[in-house]
């Protein structure tokens, strides 16, 4: 199934037409000690995100957008492109600090470089310069489409999830642990049918009745709101949750209407596990 955000970018840019755009030579290119194909993998890997990045900037702007006072509210994504000239600027101010596919997320977030002041980051954080606020946590379930359902019925209990089509993902290999209690105890390895990279793509694939899928409350809040997707084995569900973190730096003294504005944010952040 396609997935929309990946049609913005199929076409990569070549290296002769990067360094022009962003206006390196072919000497800084060298001297930052990437190759090409390792710049475009990384850009491949960011790209299979931005779904899930765009999903969780909605839910974060549904929240403020709750309070009358605010009328609008702009964001914006960062594109694969400026991404990968970011990393190239990054490699040749410190050669020492290596940058791959691996650790890109965690070396890419100089909030101070980037002129922002408090940075929203989903899941676990690694340890880093950063100060960290919990401001909320969103619940995994496991879900289907009504029309999935009406051909294939609902699963009795987790060892039954064996014979229907589960959509999971390519990785990390922890997102196929689903949060079940079963007979040996508690989290329930899946054999995914169909697997993707992208939160959104699962979430596509689950509407189009392609099959069961474990995805996290801020993506489908409106989907089970609506019945366009329905929970499963609820009674049996083991409270799993992604945490929501606003993040800036240790030794940064917060302005007032930064601190008011993360105060708003953990206040009206909805409560774990809420039908």
């Amino acid at each position: 199934m396609d997935d929309p955000y990946l049609i913005l970018y199929l076409v990569p840019m070549d290296l002769p037409t990067f360094l022009q755009t962003y206006r390196f030579s072919q000497e800084q290119f060298e001297r930052a000690g990437l190759g090409w194909d390792q710049l475009l993998a990384i850009a491949e890997d960011y790209k299979r995100q931005l779904p899930d990045l765009e999903a969780i900037a909605r839910y974060v702007v549904d929240i403020i957008l709750k309070n009358k006072i605010v009328h609008s509210i702009n964001y914006r994504l960062k594109d694969p492109e400026h991404l990968m000239s970011k990393i190239v600027r990054k490699r040749l101010e410190n050669p020492e600090a290596p940058i791959d596919l691996d650790n890109y997320q965690d070396r890419i977030t100089d909030l101070i470089e980037q002129r922002t002041d408090v940075a929203l980051r989903i899941g676990t954080l690694p340890d880093s310069t950063l100060h960290a606020r919990l401001l909320g946590r969103s619940m995994l379930r496991l879900l289907a489409s009504p029309a999935y359902l009406a051909v294939h019925g609902e699963p009795a209990d987790a060892a039954a999830l064996a014979a229907h089509r589960l959509i999971g993902f390519t990785a990390p290999a922890h997102l196929n642990i689903w949060p079940l209690r079963t007979a040996d105890g508690e989290g329930c390895a899946i054999r995914p049918s169909l697997s993707a990279s992208s939160g959104e793509t699962v979430r596509q694939l689950a509407l189009a009745g392609e099959g069961i899928a474990c995805l996290s409350d801020f993506m489908t809040e409106d989907d089970r709101r609506s019945g366009r997707l329905v929970e499963l084995l609820a009674p049996l569900r083991v409270p799993s949750f992604q945490p929501v973190h606003a993040v800036y730096y240790r030794n940064t003294t917060l302005a007032a209407r930064i601190a008011c504005f993360i105060d708003f944010l953990a206040e009206s952040w909805p409560a774990p596990g809420g039908d």
